[in-house]
């Protein structure tokens, strides 16, 4: 009988401290998790895109002149590292904000992308998906448009 109730104030105490660890969805892991993917662009890190794009991953581009899932990105991605490609010389975020609802984040805001160090930056507004998997953020949408300077 004592072996019972310590066995099961071990479960107890197990599925308590499970329950207690933090959600990968807050404010600041989103946040995280967004940089990571913008370093991963800027990178053609192929190892990032494997394990932190759902299976069924959706990115439109501006005007939805080309829309990629996770083969193209991943493809992409290998063929910048094969030729030695570099898609852009810096990438910086701004007015990033975060929408957080059950299972589900949005990260939205604007993308700074400098192709070259002598190229006029090009600025982009976006707007990616997380979902929470088995405790995991994965990012299962993207959308980019590239927006007018002068009118932001």
């Amino acid at each position: 009988m004592k072996i019972q109730k310590i066995i099961y104030l071990f479960c107890l105490i197990s599925f308590n401290s499970l329950s207690a660890q933090e959600s990968c969805l807050s404010d600041k892991n989103l946040k995280q998790i967004d940089l990571a993917w913008e370093k991963a662009q800027m990178n053609s890190n192929v190892d990032f895109f494997k394990t932190n794009l759902s299976k069924d991953f959706v990115w439109v581009h501006n005007n939805a002149k080309t829309i990629d899932d996770k083969k193209a990105v991943i493809n992409r991605a290998k063929r910048y590292v094969k030729n030695k490609v570099k898609y852009s010389y810096a990438r910086t975020t701004e007015n990033v904000t975060t929408i957080i609802f059950d299972k589900t984040g949005v990260v939205n805001g604007f993308t700074v992308v400098q192709k070259t160090v002598d190229a006029k930056p090009v600025i982009y507004h976006f707007m990616r998906t997380y979902a929470e998997n088995n405790g995991k953020c994965v990012l299962i949408a993207n959308h980019t448009m590239a927006v007018d300077k002068s009118k932001w």
